[in-house]
């Protein structure tokens, strides 16, 4: 695995997640929206509670689904941020941290470091080469000479 694949991995769970948690929010509007209907001359006189009992089983289906992806994004920015830390560079690794790990734009990134959006996008390619580079040289157990 490439360093930016690594790096990129909690950014698409983060998506993911976020697509759950619109889903349960989109469900929870509709419920809100329809209501119950009290009215007895239905067919059935539980087919409306039936479809409200399944649409809030769904949402909370997709709660428990974003919960359980929450920790598995926990445990994934940990592992990261492990993976991170090998850089010697403290640049690179609060670069990589606050990109990665909290999302951060490169604009955000270049105002709190005080450098230019450029330069922060130098020191990020820097950074991933460097770090994809040091992730290939403990896969293999052996020192890589660049020429």
């Amino acid at each position: 695995m490439t360093a930016k694949e690594l790096l990129n991995q909690p950014w698409e769970l983060n998506q993911k997640i976020n697509d759950k948690l619109e889903k349960a929010e989109r469900l929870r509007q509709e419920l809100y929206g329809r209501g119950v209907n009290y009215d007895n001359t239905s067919h059935s006189p539980n087919s409306s509670t039936d479809a409200l009992g399944r649409a809030i089983a769904r949402i909370v289906d997709f709660q428990k689904e974003a919960d359980e992806m929450i920790d598995r994004l926990v445990a994934l920015k940990i592992e990261v941020e492990h993976q991170i830390a090998i850089l010697d560079d403290r640049r690179y690794r609060r670069i990589l941290e606050e990109r990665y790990l909290f999302f951060a734009s490169f604009d955000k990134i270049a105002a709190e470091l005080g450098y230019s959006k450029k330069h922060i996008y130098r020191l990020h390619d820097e950074a991933v080469n460097t770090l994809d580079e040091k992730l290939r040289q403990n896969a293999t157990g052996c020192p890589l000479t660049v020429q």
